[in-house]
């Protein structure tokens, strides 16, 4: 079995989006105390895609 070693240089922007997308889940959490799980995640992000560009 081999195993890769990889380095993603995001820019600002794709930052900006993968910490949006963190902060989501964690206020999800601190405002209904509600568990965001994979499925409902998967399905919020194809909304997402679908609606923005």
């Amino acid at each position: 079995m081999k195993a890769y070693k990889q380095r993603f240089y995001l820019t600002l922007r794709q930052l900006e989006k993968e910490f949006n997308a963190c902060r989501s889940r964690s206020d999800a959490y601190k405002d209904r105390k509600e568990n965001l799980n994979w499925i409902t995640l998967s399905r919020q992000l194809t909304l997402v895609k679908n609606t923005q560009p």
